[in-house]
């Protein structure tokens, strides 16, 4: 098979595979629950199908809107996967309300 055959039949699959796990998210968030420590280790495929991920491992996931979501300073979850403000004991929002996802880290997924 060419490079270029294989390179697209990965692209291809690589995009099945992020908008049927971002379809899984919204799903729980349709649910009101936020999964709190996604990350590559907690999706897998079923039937080793990459168009079909299932978000795994719920553990650590809440309902939103609980008053109780995060305690703050949190350290559950996964180091390597975490925001800067949770990792330095900081609310989510800074004070204009604004959220602080836009801050990475090393070792968070952009």
């Amino acid at each position: 098979m060419p490079t270029e055959t294989r390179s697209a039949d990965f692209c291809r699959q690589l995009r099945a595979f992020l908008l049927a796990a971002l379809e899984g998210v919204a799903e729980l968030h349709r649910e009101n629950v936020v999964h709190r420590d996604l990350k590559f280790e907690n999706v897998i495929l079923l039937n080793g199908d990459w168009t079909q991920p299932v978000i795994i491992d719920l553990g650590l996931s809440r309902l939103i809107g609980l008053a109780s979501v995060t305690v703050y300073p949190w350290a559950g979850g996964t180091w390597l996967y975490m925001a800067p403000e949770q990792l330095h004991g900081e609310r989510a929002f800074d004070r204009a309300g604004r959220s602080r996802s836009g801050d990475t880290s090393g070792g968070t997924v952009p």
